[in-house]
């Protein structure tokens, strides 16, 4: 900004100081040939340094924003990778638990189908028996009724 030979006072001063302050972005301003203090000079020195330095941190601070939203990122993708990894975990017991109850199931299938084949060959034994009795019931019964007459 040229502000040269425009004969301002110190009267001036204080209105160009708080609206220099105000202006982050001006960093370079031409003042001279006019009244102003070596005071005021000396702050508009100052705020156009402090300007020029916070243009110059201004990348970094976006730099050092995106680090930190990464690292906030990379934090979160490491807590679901590890959240992922406990559930597969989760599921290869469950998947090991199924295994183990299929194979018990089988065996007690098994078992029960063995048992289910000793009580039908009881079952035909105990018919077989009650039919040789009924059998020899009835030859008696004739014998019986032979012997009657």
């Amino acid at each position: 900004m040229k502000l040269q030979d425009n004969f301002f006072s110190e009267s001036v001063e204080a209105i160009l100081l708080e609206t220099l302050n105000k202006n982050t972005t001006l960093t370079e301003i031409g003042i001279s040939g006019n009244r102003f203090s070596h005071s005021c000079l000396a702050k508009v020195k100052k705020i156009t340094q402090r300007n020029i330095k916070m243009i110059e941190e201004q990348e970094p601070n976006k730099l050092k924003a995106e680090i930190y939203r990464l690292n906030y990122e990379k934090q979160k993708l490491d807590n679901a990778k590890k959240k992922l990894k406990d559930q597969q975990d989760e599921i290869a017991k469950v998947q090991e638990y199924k295994k183990d109850l299929q194979s018990q199931m089988i065996h007690i299938k098994q078992e029960e189908e063995q048992k289910r084949k000793k009580l039908q060959e009881q079952i035909a034994q105990q018919k077989e028996q009650i039919r040789t009795k009924e059998q020899m019931i009835n030859e008696k019964r004739k014998k019986l009724e032979m012997v009657r007459l």
